[in-house]
């Protein structure tokens, strides 16, 4: 096995974007800005797995550490009970295009924890660096405040945890 040097990009020169995307991916962190702030809207170690296959696209985020309901699962729960487990779970999935040219995976929500971004457009500004891939979306308008959120990913080994 070949280690790569510390500050190079495993994956750099094997391909287009399109191509060394393929595969699993797990959450290294997740951070919105907001100017100089920087924010963990899941907490600094929230957790999360994103996959591409065969031109199809599921990402799964959570806060660690959600509680388990008492008895049953989130069905048994009323809504208000529910309502606060799924406040810490993002999860969409759907078919998605690389934008090579301009780096940019455009993810499209066909299904999705949230229904109303469901259709709506979910560009993402890829880039690999030393084996990671970043992603970052648009700014967004949350709760008043205009951010930007940053998910960097490491490419999952083969049944490391």
């Amino acid at each position: 096995m070949t280690v790569p040097m510390a500050g190079t990009d495993p994956v750099a020169g094997k391909g287009a974007l399109a191509e060394r995307i393929v595969g699993a991916w797990r959450l290294v962190s997740y951070s919105a800005t907001h100017g100089d702030v920087t924010r963990y809207p899941m907490g600094t170690d929230a957790t999360g797995l994103l996959v591409y296959a065969d031109g199809i696209v599921s990402v799964n985020l959570m806060v660690s550490g959600r509680p388990r309901p008492r008895r049953g699962t989130m069905r048994d729960l009323d809504d208000a009970s529910a309502g606060v487990l799924a406040r810490g779970y993002m999860a969409y999935a759907g078919s998605y295009r690389v934008d090579e040219d301009a780096g940019i995976i455009h993810h499209n929500f066909e299904l999705c924890l949230d229904p109303a971004l469901i259709g709506a457009p979910a560009p993402r500004h890829a880039r690999l660096i030393d084996g990671q891939l970043e992603l970052s979306a648009p700014p967004v308008l949350i709760k008043g405040v205009e951010r930007t959120a940053r998910l960097l990913w490491r490419r999952c080994d083969a049944g490391a945890p």
